[in-house]
């Protein structure tokens, strides 16, 4: 593999993702559509990765797509629906006018389809979202060689404020508000940024095929809260005690939740469970995602 598409670059996994890749040596075409022009911390990230020679940045303008029969590469097209499913613009980018005929022009024996989904899609029977049936019905009749792979939450540097992690470490302004809980987070388990993309860029030759990302650590999003609430920094929050009653107050409603939903993806047959291989622990992987952030916020 020496050449990727990859849709979003700056979102949380897609540009986790990016960094990897490009410290592989291999060159990466992104593309960016208009959906979140005023994402947090964009220019940061573009200056990071941006002076890489094998970074290329473009809209939906594709200078890869003409292969001849000759030509045996196939380079992976990774489409990033998890990074917007949790700010809920996951059909933004399939509605974009330029989007599906971008993927039209392609060849699918040459461009593999990698989708990055939330882990929900594996046992939600009616996606949220008719144009996400749109995409799947779209890559199926076009014969594409497509691989989905479901992910948990996912945590460390530049997680997006949407999460609970992220609003347990830095609350917002507003000292009437709490942290709150995305409908949408699961709380099955997470996994560390760095080693869920490892596990994707593992995953990117491995053909067509349904793949969900585990830790393996029992209840590891509980975990991960918890290993946060007992930071002493955290004691240092006025609102400490309404946090803590909060927390108490759905602890077990959300079990009973990732209970159900563990039974639901058992259920699934379809599914690969890949347990990701852990370059670190979670509360030093948390530790990352506090220090990280901070040294944005001084830096502004």
């Amino acid at each position: 593999m020496e050449r990727v598409i990859l849709f979003q670059p700056y979102e949380f996994l897609s540009y986790s993702i990016c960094k990897l890749l490009l410290d592989e040596g291999i060159q990466v075409k992104t593309i960016t559509s208009s959906i979140n022009d005023d994402l947090l911390f964009t220019s940061e990230k573009r200056m990071e990765i941006g002076r890489n020679a094998n970074f290329y940045e473009n809209d939906f303008d594709n200078d890869w797509t003409e292969l001849t029969e000759d030509d045996q590469e196939r380079i992976p097209v990774i489409i990033p629906i998890y990074d917007l499913f949790m700010k809920k613009e996951e059909m933004k980018l399939v509605a974009n006018k330029d989007f599906l005929p971008f993927l039209d022009k392609l060849k699918p024996e040459f461009f593999p389809i990698t989708l990055l989904l939330p882990e929900q899609y594996a046992y939600t029977p009616n996606r949220d979202g008719e144009s996400i049936e749109q995409l799947t019905e779209f890559l199926f009749e076009k014969n594409y060689s497509c691989q989905e792979i479901y992910l948990p939450t996912l945590y460390g540097p530049w997680q997006p404020e949407e999460y609970y992690f992220q609003q347990l470490l830095f609350p917002s302004n507003d000292k009437c508000s709490l942290p709150k809980l995305n409908k949408r987070e699961a709380v099955t388990d997470a996994i560390f940024i760095d080693d869920g993309a490892q596990e994707v860029f593992q995953l990117l030759g491995k053909g067509a095929g349904k793949y969900l990302l585990r830790s393996g650590m029992n209840q590891g999003w509980f975990q991960c809260v918890e290993e946060i609430l007992a930071d002493k920094r955290i004691h240092e929050r006025e609102d400490i005690n309404e946090i803590k009653s909060q927390w108490e107050n759905q602890l077990e409603i959300l079990k009973q939740k990732e209970a159900n939903t563990g039974k639901l993806l058992q259920a699934n047959k379809c599914l690969n469970t890949i347990f990701v291989k852990k370059s670190i622990e979670s509360i030093k992987g948390i530790a990352l995602q506090q220090k990280q952030f901070e040294f944005l916020v001084n830096c502004k």
